[in-house]
């Protein structure tokens, strides 16, 4: 079941991360995609940092 939950999860992943990516894109414009994109990645990797300290709480 634990297998299944998880290929459901990295699907569900792998369908938002492009989708998030494009909307970066398209409102950060040109100059300043690079900070943008530095952002969410940030923010991204954050949770996936604090995700799970909170699922432990």
């Amino acid at each position: 079941m634990l297998g299944l939950a998880r290929l459901g999860q990295g699907a569900a992943a792998s369908a938002f991360s492009p989708a998030s990516s494009a909307m970066v894109a398209r409102l950060a414009g040109g100059k300043k995609a690079g900070t943008y994109f530095g952002r969410y990645g940030s923010w991204k990797s954050l949770g996936y940092v604090i995700g799970p300290l909170l699922g432990r709480a």
